[in-house]
């Protein structure tokens, strides 16, 4: 049967067709689901549009995922839908692809932690309407037992999940409240780390490119970077900071003004790797050369070698011991007890390669 393109999203219609075959009897309760390759060749869809028909259906508690062996129509009316509902860790965020560059990893690590905790993880991506939000909300906070909520945080999620007793920790912030518990990178190290292997390198021009304020990333990343500066006694001038987001399309209109202006730095630390790679190819382009010209340093640690024009200096956050660590302070919350730290922080490892070295070593 296959789906045409719509005002309806494809997913949503999936979603909706799969509801009324479990409705008639064609996928009979506690029976096991086709795969997503089957259902791709029913629908005639991607299997990113069944994946996703397929999760929200399990949050809805109308699925349940069981690692290993396939995903099982619910009986409603049977403990085993508040089973699955007792052991549900939702993961909220706002954007997926065009935000945090790291979330795929965290949820990756989450995932592997709540496998091994004998729990499933139920992304749910925030609406912009209120109504849909408050809706969402009232839906998640009869259906999870714990929550994540990666950085920027949001205020309206955190109060409804305190409204229902649901514990969350808070990922990639740092929220002083006396009530929340969270995990995040100590970008402050990593970047400061950074900053003064430049310097080693002989690089006295130096500029930080951040994400948007309100990322928790960005002061700490900027506060690295001041650190730095005092401890190798640089200035205003010399340690530059620069504000964009964490998409690789601003990459070009910075170097561009660098270069028109004649201003080019000596080194550039970004807070991701795919803007530092874009970076390096528009540098090149303009006949600058990396690193003799200018050092690039990237965040995250996630390109392979021969997906860049140079092997690339990144600081490595870590993100699978964050994910773990915030799973088991979440487990503890879970569990009933109090963990012994509100707040946990990951250091991360400065890993040099040749888009650095201008000094050899």
């Amino acid at each position: 049967m296959a789906l045409k393109a719509g005002e309806e999203p494809l997913y949503a219609r999936v979603k909706r067709e799969i509801k009324a075959r479990i409705a008639r009897g064609d996928y009979p309760a506690r029976e096991r689901l086709p795969s997503q390759v089957a259902l791709c060749k029913v629908f005639e869809v991607s299997q990113i549009t069944i994946r996703r028909a397929i999760e929200e259906l399990v949050s809805e508690g109308i699925l349940l995922a069981r690692p290993g062996s396939g995903t099982y129509v619910v009986d409603s009316g049977r403990e085993e839908r508040r089973n699955a509902a007792q052991s549900t860790v939702a993961i909220f965020f706002r954007d997926i692809v065009g935000g945090y560059p790291l979330l795929r990893l965290l949820i990756t690590s989450v995932r592997e932690a709540c496998g091994a905790l004998g729990h499933r993880v139920q992304l749910l991506e925030l609406p912009e309407d209120p109504a849909a939000m408050s809706a969402t909300l009232s839906h998640v906070a009869a259906g999870v037992a714990g929550a994540l909520l990666p950085s920027p945080v949001d205020i309206q999620v955190m109060a409804r999940l305190r409204e229902h007793a649901i514990p969350y920790v808070l990922l990639q912030n740092d929220l002083s409240d006396g009530f929340s518990y969270c995990v995040a990178t100590d970008y402050a190290s990593g970047i400061m780390d950074a900053a003064l292997h430049l310097v080693e390198q002989g690089c006295r021009r130096l500029t930080l490119v951040t994400p948007e304020e309100t990322r928790f990333s960005a002061g700490q990343m900027a506060l690295g970077f001041e650190l730095a500066r005092r401890s190798a006694g640089g200035t205003d001038e010399t340690f530059k900071v620069v504000q964009a987001t964490y998409a690789e399309e601003h990459v070009f209109p910075i170097v561009k003004e660098w270069v028109q202006s004649a201003a080019v730095p000596d080194a550039v630390i970004f807070p991701s790797d795919a803007m530092a790679n874009m970076a390096t190819l528009v540098l090149q382009r303009y006949g600058i050369d990396v690193p003799r010209r200018t050092a690039v340093v990237g965040f995250g640690n996630v390109l392979h070698e021969e997906e860049t024009p140079v092997p690339l200096t990144v600081v490595d956050p870590h993100s699978d011991r964050v994910g773990r660590a915030a799973m088991d302070m979440l487990q503890r919350l879970m569990r009933g007890e109090q963990p012994g730290r509100h707040r946990v922080k990951i250091r991360p490892e400065l890993v040099v390669r040749a888009s650095s070295r201008r000094r050899g070593g």
